[in-house]
């Protein structure tokens, strides 16, 4: 994972940057293994996406008690546009769909990242807000996108 995850395209639309080594993402693993924040508010869901014997990817979920989830996911760059990540977000969307409290999946991104875009919209989620200026990094403002997939009545 440590290889895939240090590649600096992976950040260009968020405000975080690649793991410095291999104790900082260990770490980071494990303080997102132990299931949710300390409060108890949320509950952290983690896949990582194997392509043979590699990682190739993953995909984080993070459930709040108002039965609302919000994805996030990595695609390796030797890995993308070969419909990876849709395979793996169909995967994600339909676990989370087995609990029957979910009610919305929720996904916030950069509305500079089309290929982000365009996923979500092919799994169905709905655009339902544009949030100017939301975030500030890497030396520029970040406008962001806002989608929801609201559970099949």
């Amino acid at each position: 994972m440590l290889a895939g995850l240090q590649d600096e395209q992976l950040y260009r639309f968020i405000p975080q940057d690649p793991p410095a080594d291999l104790a900082w993402l260990t770490a980071r693993f494990t303080r997102i293994s132990t299931r949710g924040p300390a409060d108890g508010n949320a509950v952290w869901m983690n896949w990582a996406i194997r392509c043979g014997d590699v990682y190739c990817g993953q995909f984080e979920a993070t459930a709040t008690e108002n039965g609302s989830v919000d994805i996030a996911y990595f695609i390796f760059t030797a890995y993308q546009r070969q419909g990876l990540a849709k395979e793996a977000a169909r995967a994600v969307v339909a676990a989370l769909l087995n609990d029957p409290d979910l009610r919305m999946i929720g996904a916030s991104l950069d509305t500079r990242n089309e290929a982000s875009a365009g996923l979500v919209e092919a799994l169905g989620f709905a655009r339902i807000a544009t949030v100017k200026d939301a975030d500030f990094f890497k030396g520029a403002s970040s406008d962001e996108y806002r989608y929801e997939l609201t559970r099949p009545s």
